[in-house]
């Protein structure tokens, strides 16, 4: 940094990076200090860890008492709004919530060690570590990302039910094979009913 000239300086306060432009040499010490600055870059989660970790909870925030949807469409056609962050379980750098100075960069920054949580959950784990130790947000993981598998892809199977009851409303009470037989209408159906 040299007297005199334009010096950037990168800081994060409130999960939010600002870049502040300054002629003077000395720097203020920031109460906020960023990762970039108190952390190695290697323990922050690469994009493909963030993208993976998303796509695992649905885009759901992990806290099961919470489990909001954190992406969704933008105002402007063709974009999207999230709301989601990859938070990590074991701290990122000292100061930071449940910080473990034995761990390795490359377990900080491994995907066993994140957890997806909206914006808010994050904040509320992180300033309240004592109520949120390790043990429970990975079992929040494990939990979410259970319940997430046991759903992917059968949400039309509700839709069917409903579709199914409300067409059955029609004929009254039926046996379960002239239900099935009018749902699902195989060939030459209408023979099968004088079976």
């Amino acid at each position: 940094m040299g007297r005199g000239g334009n010096t950037a300086a990168i800081f994060v306060f409130e999960r939010v990076q600002y870049k502040l432009f300054v002629t003077q040499v000395d720097l203020p010490r920031w109460p906020c200090q960023s990762i970039e600055m108190t952390g190695s870059s290697s323990d922050r989660f690469k994009q493909a860890v963030i993208t993976t970790l998303a796509k695992r909870a649905a885009f759901r925030c992990s806290n099961p008492d919470c489990a909001a949807i954190t992406s969704g469409p933008s105002a402007t056609a063709g974009l999207a709004v999230n709301v989601g962050e990859a938070a990590h379980i074991y701290g990122a750098h000292p100061g930071s919530a449940r910080y473990d100075p034995k761990m390795q960069s490359v377990a900080r920054a491994d995907i066993a060690n994140a957890i997806w949580l909206c914006g808010n959950c994050h904040k509320l784990i992180d300033d309240d570590e004592a109520r949120f130790p390790s043990g429970l947000l990975f079992e929040w993981v494990r939990e979410h990302e259970r319940d997430v598998a046991l759903i992917v892809g059968k949400a039309g199977a509700k839709v069917r039910q409903r579709y199914e009851e409300r067409h059955l409303e029609e004929f009254g009470r039926l046996s379960y094979r002239a239900e099935r037989i009018i749902i699902d209408k195989e060939a030459l159906w209408e023979y099968n009913l004088t079976e």
